[in-house]
């Protein structure tokens, strides 16, 4: 799976809206998106899409790359996507040490596209380190299994229901390729994400962040 697969299929996708889980506290490692300029970049396109029907804009405040899936947060723990309290002490004090081992670097934001449940940019990372980053944290047995192959992106839009779909389709074409701008990835954050109001986006969504994990500055 790959970016240009996932674009190749915009026109056959089953378009699926995410319901509120019975679990609600989720968590995250993510790379927090705070450059004013690429926020600005962003949201501009999201102005270009709101009009469509299905699609539900995320707020600005939430713009992030997802680094590694945690799992929920709960009391007894049985499912493989699933840790306690405990179990994200442990997580938090292997990510410091797995993240600080690692130098900055710098990804790329470009093109839009599509999964089946959200409108998202691309992130590129040609030095290969993100990967890398998914790779080792996915080693801590606390952490769920990555449910797919990992491709590195920003989600701008969730849908809400399959209305125009088509019109967000044609819209896209017309403006696939553009550049948002660099990243600078200086930490990871491990955050928990409310996801009690998942199929309405509008407004604040609720994350807390558990503990920013620094990298080593490229000398």
């Amino acid at each position: 799976m790959d970016f240009q697969e996932d674009w190749k299929r915009r026109n056959s996708i089953e378009q699926t809206v995410k319901e509120v889980p019975e679990r609600t506290d989720f968590a995250t490692f993510v790379i927090q998106v705070e450059s004013q300029e690429l926020t600005e970049s962003l949201t501009e396109v999201q102005s270009e899409i709101s009009d469509i029907d299905c699609v539900d804009p995320v707020p600005k405040n939430y713009f992030h790359v997802t680094v590694k899936l945690g799992g929920f947060i709960v009391d007894d723990p049985e499912a493989d996507d699933e840790l306690s309290e405990e179990d994200l002490d442990e997580v938090a004090t292997s990510a410091r040490e797995i993240i600080s081992s690692h130098e900055s670097f710098a990804i790329n934001v470009e093109n839009l596209n599509l999964f089946p449940n959200a409108v998202f940019a691309e992130v590129h990372d040609g030095s290969g380190r993100l990967e890398d980053l998914h790779d080792e944290l996915a080693q801590l047995d606390e952490l769920m299994p990555s449910p797919h192959d990992y491709l590195p992106h920003i989600t701008l839009c969730h849908f809400q229901n399959q209305n125009e779909f088509q019109e967000l389709v044609d819209r896209l074409e017309d403006t696939r390729n553009r550049s948002f701008g660099e990243l600078e990835v200086e930490e990871v954050c491990l955050v928990r994400d409310d996801l009690e109001r998942y199929a309405d986006l509008h407004g604040e969504r609720n994350s807390d962040v558990v503990e920013c994990f620094s990298m080593r500055t490229q000398k």
